[in-house]
């Protein structure tokens, strides 16, 4: 007795992989930070089967076709990638996880007062940056309060001082500022041009005239 007996092909496809190259490879900041964009270019590599496309998708965000480089935004981003075919056969996935910071530290100060005057010598700086900074103060480390604040004693020179603030954050960016803070313990020079010393007078109303440093206030007679 015959019988018929059915066949079908079936055609045996090695899944695409595809490879993924970071620029910079590796993080260029402080704790695993990126200071500049990362781009990551993805790949192709073996596989057999036809119609290949590469998708990926960030922070679990809708599926994309990948056409060229991505550039990886500010704050902690997570790409998955992955090639399929035609017929939808896929590869497993691939991630990579990024930390990216490239702004810099804003920073506050709050006191002294830029060109503020002032008779004593040592004064406490005050201000403010992003939580999670470190800061100098003239070369000095400042206290840091986890919300930001921070405060440094300054010695002051007689005149003029520029004093130099810099904040470093969590991925190693850098902000500066600086204040002008003038030191003034000497008494004010005051010559007087009229009358001269030991002279005599026949008014009972004189002007005085004279000269002392600009911005100070001058009383004669009390008044």
């Amino acid at each position: 007795e015959n019988s018929s007996v059915s066949s079908a092909m079936y055609q045996i496809v090695a899944v695409a992989h595809v490879t993924a190259t970071v620029n910079p490879v590796n993080p260029d900041g402080l704790n695993g930070y990126y200071k500049t964009h990362p781009v990551v270019s993805i790949a192709i590599i073996g596989g057999s089967s036809a119609g290949l496309s590469v998708f990926y998708r960030i922070n679990g965000g809708a599926e994309t076709p990948y056409v060229s480089p991505i550039q990886i935004p500010d704050g902690t981003t997570t790409v998955v990638y992955y090639a399929r075919d035609s017929l939808g056969n896929q590869e497993e996935t691939n991630t990579l996880s990024f930390k990216v910071k490239t702004t810099l530290p804003q920073i506050t100060i709050l006191s002294p007062a830029e060109g503020s005057s002032g008779k004593v010598q040592h004064v406490t700086l005050t201000g403010r940056t992003e939580a999670g900074s470190s800061v100098t103060v003239n070369g000095i480390a400042a206290t840091v309060l986890p919300a930001g604040e921070f405060s440094a004693g300054v010695n002051l020179q007689e005149g003029a001082n520029v004093v130099q603030v810099v904040a470093t954050d969590v991925a190693g960016n850098v902000g500066q500022i600086r204040v002008n803070v003038t030191l003034d313990t000497k008494p004010p020079v005051l010559a007087l041009t009229s009358p001269k010393i030991y002279s005599t007078v026949t008014t009972q109303q004189v002007a005085v005239t004279g000269k002392t440093e600009a911005g100070e206030t001058l009383t004669v007679a009390g008044s």
